[in-house]
């Protein structure tokens, strides 16, 4: 398999494939996520930057959604190129996108406009506009809506992934983060010791604790990268009492 160097440009790192072709075809699989809401075409693009160079994205922006608005400001460096497409024939919702499950919803959509598209499917799953924090990112930087028509559609509500179903002022968020929160919890019994996990970790709150990986949920910051790198369904999620409290499954 042929390998492409980085580059960057406006501060971003991505493959130099990107800069040789004249389109790019993004087909993003229509996902429930855990920190972003969904993964749509817009989120899909930031699959451009380079091995484990993600990480450094968590680790530098904790927040969902200040994550949300990097990786839209990624996008706008290459979005202008792309032609997309999001596939929601089968879908995936609950705690997307590694221990989702599988729902038929029959959606295929395409535009060159990804943010117009991503919050398009996002009205046709019965979602706010800004429920996809790459879609409330560009929102807020001046992306106007108003001329997107969707059409009805018959299509089932999708099941939220738990860290999601919680609203709250961003103050009260503030406030609350220690007493109310969804922490990963490695599943020694299926865990197959790769070490994803671990490696994946952007504040290096992962370590091994005989023999299996363990994590400190005081260093924890909620990215769920380990969640959404683990190949043997080895993480589970653990609600704090408040959490379970004000938040029904």
């Amino acid at each position: 398999m042929e390998s492409f160097e980085p580059v960057q440009k406006d501060g971003f790192l991505y493959s130099s494939l990107a800069d040789e072709v004249d389109i790019i075809l993004n087909l993003a699989k229509l996902k429930t996520h855990s920190l972003t809401g969904l993964t749509l075409a817009v989120k899909n693009l930031f699959g451009l930057v380079p091995g484990t160079s993600k990480v450094s994205y968590h680790r530098d922006y904790p927040v969902d959604t200040q994550l949300g608005e990097q990786i839209y400001k990624y996008f706008s460096v290459l979005g202008h190129k792309t032609m997309n497409i999001i596939d929601g024939i089968l879908a995936l919702e609950g705690d997307g996108p590694s221990k989702g499950t599988p729902i038929e919803l029959g959606i295929v959509a395409a535009s060159s406009d990804a943010v117009g598209l991503d919050i398009a499917v996002t009205r046709m799953v019965g979602l706010k506009d800004t429920f996809c924090l790459t879609s409330k990112a560009a929102l807020d930087s001046g992306y106007d809506a108003s001329h997107l028509e969707v059409p009805e559609a018959n299509i089932s509500l999708l099941k939220l992934p738990m860290s999601k179903k919680m609203h709250l002022p961003a103050f009260i968020k503030k406030i609350a983060a220690q007493q109310i929160y969804v922490k990963p919890r490695i599943l020694n019994e299926t865990c197959i010791k790769c070490m994803l996990c671990m490696k994946s970790c952007p504040v290096d709150a992962i370590s091994i604790v005989n023999d299996y990986p363990f994590v400190d949920k005081k260093k924890c910051i909620e990215c769920f990268c380990c969640h959404e790198v683990c190949e043997s369904d080895a993480i589970g999620l653990d609600r704090s009492w408040l959490h379970k409290v004000m938040v029904k499954k």
